[in-house]
């Protein structure tokens, strides 16, 4: 990490995670193996560095007599919050694949209940 990255990780977060997402959205519109593959890796490669720089924000910021308290829910929200997203994702297909409008007021009403949640946490947090 540069002194940028260390100085802000949000930020470095939010880049990394953002080239990560678009290397996914190449991924998605190439049609050739041998295209996808360095996609793959360039998506790996920004992934990981955000990985990277969030667990260490983390256990930056836990009180060391909580840190394996803290690690544990970290680690537990990581590993869960795909399996949670592919539900979701799998239901609104499944039941809503022929309704656009209900599909998507559905999609933006989850994301605005996330949204509000993590800004809650985030009032809490910060006090």
């Amino acid at each position: 990490m540069t002194d940028e990255s260390t100085a802000r990780p949000g930020r470095f977060m939010l880049a990394t995670t953002t080239a990560a997402a678009l290397a996914m959205i190449a991924v998605g519109m190439v049609t050739s193996i041998w295209l996808a593959l360095p996609l793959f890796m360039i998506y790996a490669l920004f992934l990981t560095a955000s990985s990277v720089v969030a667990t260490t924000c983390v256990q930056l910021r836990a009180p060391s007599h909580q840190l394996g308290r803290v690690m544990s829910i970290y680690s537990i929200i990581v590993r869960l919050a795909p399996a949670v997203g592919a539900i979701i994702i799998g239901a609104d297909v499944l039941f809503l694949r022929d309704h656009l409008w209900l599909r998507l007021g559905v999609n933006v009403g989850i994301v605005a209940i996330f949204a509000v949640a993590y800004l809650a946490f985030l009032k809490n947090a910060f006090k």
